[in-house]
């Protein structure tokens, strides 16, 4: 996925990247595996049904939605 190995700076809103690199600073390499982690928790019900190429879809079609900070930074605040 290349919003993971890429630290996520090419597939998310650009305010998003900042927070998540500087909690990377912060925090350290362990961050960017909880922020997957927390990412993949918000839309667990969504993704079980999908094969690996819909979640893939699934991943793309929502990286531009305007809610997305918000979202994100509620469920990283509860991992």
């Amino acid at each position: 996925m290349k919003w993971f190995s890429t630290l996520f700076l090419y597939s998310f809103p650009f305010g998003f990247c900042i927070r998540a690199w500087d909690c990377y600073l912060a925090d350290g390499r362990d961050f960017i595996f909880r922020l997957a982690l927390a990412i993949c928790k918000m839309y667990e019900k969504e993704l079980i049904k999908y094969e690996i190429q819909e979640a893939n879809d699934f991943f793309n079609a929502f990286l531009g939605k305007d809610t997305f900070d918000d979202e994100v930074s509620t469920a990283t605040s509860s991992t």
